[in-house]
C-alpha cells in the first residue's frame, strides 16, 4: 500500500525489452539501496513495480505489457 511518502526521484538508466514486456532499470540517489530487498514494491509513477534486482546505482523491476498498455 502507498504511504504517500515520496523518498526520492529516480532516473531511467535503461529500457530492456523482454518477449514485448519491459524492465526497467531505475537510478536512485536517496533511497536507501541497503534497505531493498528482491520483491519489495515500490510506485513508479503510482504504478507499483516489484523489485527484481538491485545494483548500487538502484534497482530493476519488470513491466507487462498489460501495465504498458
Amino acid at each position: 500500500m502507498f504511504t504517500g511518502i515520496i523518498t526520492d526521484v529516480g532516473r531511467v538508466r535503461a529500457l530492456e525489452e523482454r518477449a514485448g514486456d519491459l524492465r526497467l532499470l531505475i537510478d536512485v540517489a536517496r533511497l536507501p539501496r541497503e534497505r531493498l530487498r528482491l520483491g519489495d514494491s515500490i510506485s513508479v509513477q503510482g504504478v507499483c513495480l516489484t523489485v527484481r534486482a538491485c545494483d548500487a546505482d538502484g534497482f530493476a523491476a519488470d513491466v507487462s505489457r498489460e501495465t504498458l498498455a
